[in-house]
């Protein structure tokens, strides 16, 4: 989540939209990890 903060404080508009990218790239990878 470092390299999610430093994009955070650059990109602060696009914030909610990076969020939603990082939820669903944990959601993929929890996905992978159950099968």
């Amino acid at each position: 989540m470092l390299w999610f903060a430093s994009l955070g404080k650059q990109e602060s508009e696009d914030n909610c939209s990076n969020k939603k990218e990082v939820l669903s790239r944990k959601v993929k990878d929890t996905v992978i990890r159950i099968k």
